[in-house]
């Protein structure tokens, strides 16, 4: 190095560069790294920035020293072996931290200063993405969504033996815990299905409340479905029970059986969820439904459902927890039941389909388990 006053003004300019370049990182690295998630991106921006912060103010403070306050006199000697100390801290800058940034960012030689934040931004944003992706594994992790307490979604307060899923005895007596029977109403708002229900008690001659389901569905609908909620806000624990059936009773009552407006022919398919949430059809394979037809005299049709056979029971994709391994998918785990799904409509014979569409009127009681078909 040559000590004239064309290298003084190119070394002053160039500390400045370098003070420059540092307050720029500084910056860059607090405005990205907040935002970096991923440890091996955090490392590698805390690892180039520091290394350059450190050794940029380090060279800048002991070049500011030496020739604003001539520490080493006047030896040219003195100035030659700390000018090599310097070539040595940059050359090593060189050689360590530029390839690690061109081989992170895979940059051509002939790349631009605002190519290369540019192509900066864009890895970051692309890594930010791909992070994001997984942000639903992490919560799944978190959450465990292979737990069979995920009935709580619902609301429910815990989970009960016994055979009563729903008796529709509800009241909202302080002393009462049997609060509420349905969980919710759909209707396919496409189409503009609708669809009411009410729970029906003290009918003369009728010993057992029911709940009515009022439904409307046109062509090319989804059918109207209502979801029965447990007895006392608590799940169904089936477990060293030997309850095999789910049983209920449905009816068309019949002052609507002379009625030219309504359906004679309605068919219900089943629909349960279970204690991790996932929904599981009654049904052999996705949309073909095993639909069960309810009496046209007006008398009640006790129906069962096999809740053993796994050959019967498709996972629905539709609604609820999507999380399900492979093994699950022909094992469906019933083991604790948080929700019966009715889906009504007209029956289609021995079909295993959607049911058909049309106005109707039906009654549901006595929701419980059984062990056998009576």
């Amino acid at each position: 190095m040559n000590n004239n006053r064309n290298t003084d003004k190119n070394d002053y300019l160039a500390v400045l560069f370098a003070v420059l370049l540092a307050i720029l990182l500084t910056l860059v690295y607090f405005l990205v790294e907040a935002n970096v998630k991923d440890i091996s991106w955090k490392n590698f921006l805390q690892s180039v920035s520091g290394n350059i912060i450190a050794t940029t103010l380090s060279f800048s403070v002991v070049y500011i020293f030496i020739t604003r306050f001539n520490a080493l006199g006047d030896s040219k000697n003195d100035y030659q072996r700390i000018y090599n100390q310097i070539d040595l801290v940059i050359d090593q800058l060189k050689s360590d931290i530029f390839p690690r940034i061109e081989s992170k960012l895979d940059l051509g030689k002939n790349s631009s200063f605002d190519e290369k934040f540019d192509l900066l931004k864009s890895d970051l944003a692309l890594q930010i993405q791909q992070i994001s992706k997984e942000i639903g594994n992490q919560v799944n992790t978190k959450l465990n969504l292979d737990s069979n307490e995920l009935y709580r979604f619902y609301g429910l307060q815990g989970v009960r033996t016994g055979m009563i899923f729903q008796n529709f005895r509800v009241s909202r007596a302080s002393d009462i815990k049997n609060t509420n029977a349905v969980s919710h109403l759909w209707a396919d708002s496409l189409y503009g299905n609708s669809l009411m229900v009410k729970i029906i008690s003290n009918k003369p001659n009728e010993p057992d409340p029911f709940l009515t389901i009022d439904f409307q569905s046109f062509e090319n609908s989804f059918g109207c479905n209502v979801t029965i909620r447990p007895q006392d806000q608590k799940a169904i624990d089936r477990k060293n029970q030997d309850l095999n059936y789910l049983y209920f009773s449905a009816r068309i009552p019949k002052e609507v059986l002379h009625d030219a407006d309504f359906l004679r022919d309605i068919g219900i398919a089943i629909r349960i969820v279970n204690g991790k949430y996932q929904h599981w059809d009654y049904a052999s394979r996705a949309g073909e439904y095993i639909q069960q037809k309810v009496n046209e005299d007006g008398t009640w049709t006790e129906i069962y459902i096999d809740l053993n056979d796994k050959t019967r029971w498709s996972h629905f994709s539709g609604d609820g927890n999507q999380y399900i391994n492979e093994n699950e998918r022909n094992n469906a785990d019933l083991s604790i039941i948080s929700a019966l799904t009715l889906k009504v409509g007209k029956f289609k014979g021995d079909s295993r389909s959607e049911l058909g569409y049309g106005k109707g009127r039906v009654d549901i009681k006595n929701v419980r388990f059984e062990p056998d078909m009576v």
